[in-house]
């Protein structure tokens, strides 16, 4: 048994902007419907380290060792990052009566942290990998398994806080050397691939549901459906489900998916603002009336900013962030 998801390595791939439509619907889901943990340790809680196999892919596909452009990096990712950071500082003092500094303002405030650390890490691995010439990519899938282990050693002696654990990118690492299996452009269900992904599900359920415990080889902490083990669900099973979907969807729902991938950056910021400032006003009561207007002002508003921003300037394609190369 071998099934192929064919992935473009070379100009514009509607499948990816599919995968983040997907994506953000699943991260709006998980920041604002009630009991949205039921069981999303096996499809919500994917969206990020989907992304992560993305921009690995995107970063690598070309088979050149690109360092980030830091003005762009600033300008396309940090700088509304920051402003979106102002804006619900502003706009929840002002509900509050009180003035709070809070970098962690927002669900999902930690993401574009760990974009950042990825867009430096990549291609530093792939530079130390191609010392080894013809079986590089096989070297750059030893380091970062190296590096993910060392990193859950170092962190169940170090004892990190959770917040920096959270903000650093450690823990998703492994799949900067995972993602060589996507960059011949093509994504196999082999019985060795889909036995993995069976693997990494069962120590998903460990892990969340089964309070499994194994340090110091695995870090004992709340984001405990992060550990290196359990990325081979999202890199091989995962995908060729979406990719299934993919092709079985009818046009107008496709485009829909497309649009709001083109946009999932965009829809990211603004749920990360309405969502706060929601939460300010309805004090943590998801009532109907607050999953409306979270749904609603979270896609128009991150859409708007993604068409705003699209005529203002011709850009080329995010990472990321927007569309794919």
């Amino acid at each position: 048994m071998k099934m192929t998801i064919h992935l473009r390595r070379k100009g514009y791939d509607p499948f990816f902007d599919f995968m983040k439509g997907l994506c953000i619907l699943c991260v709006i889901w998980l920041h604002t419907m009630p009991k949205a943990e039921a069981g999303a340790v096996f499809w919500g809680s994917q969206a990020v380290p989907l992304f992560l196999f993305m921009q690995v892919f995107h970063a690598l596909k070309s088979g050149r060792i690109r360092f980030p452009d830091w003005g762009k990096l600033f300008r396309r990712i940090v700088w509304p990052y920051l402003a979106t950071l102002a804006v619900i500082m502003v706009l929840t003092s002002f509900l509050r009566g009180k003035f709070r500094f809070n970098l962690r303002a927002g669900p999902g405030a930690y993401y574009p942290f760990v974009y950042i650390q990825f867009a430096v890490l990549i291609p530093l691995f792939a530079w130390v990998a191609r010392a080894f010439k013809d079986h590089s990519r096989t070297a750059l899938l030893v380091l970062a398994f190296l590096a993910a282990v060392a990193c859950e050693l170092a962190a169940s002696w170090l004892h990190p806080p959770t917040i920096l654990w959270i903000y650093l990118c450690a823990r998703y690492i492994f799949i900067i050397g995972l993602a060589v299996f996507w960059l011949d452009g093509r994504i196999r269900l082999t019985p060795w691939t889909l036995l993995l992904s069976l693997v990494s599900i069962f120590f998903l359920w460990l892990f969340r549901y089964a309070h499994f415990k194994c340090t110091p080889w695995f870090f004992d902490t709340t984001w405990n459906q992060c550990h290196w083990i359990c990325y081979f669900y999202p890199a091989f099973l995962c995908p060729f489900l979406l990719g299934a979907l993919y092709r079985k969807s009818h046009k107008p729902i496709k485009k829909l998916l497309i649009a709001l991938g083109k946009a999932s950056y965009e829809i990211f910021l603004s749920q990360m603002a309405v969502i706060a400032v929601l939460a300010a006003l309805f004090r943590a009561n998801k009532s109907l009336a607050y999953i409306l207007l979270a749904w609603t002002l979270s896609l128009g508003l991150g859409l708007a900013l993604h068409r705003l921003l699209d005529r203002k300037k011709s850009r080329p394609h995010h990472l990321l962030a927007g569309r794919s190369a």
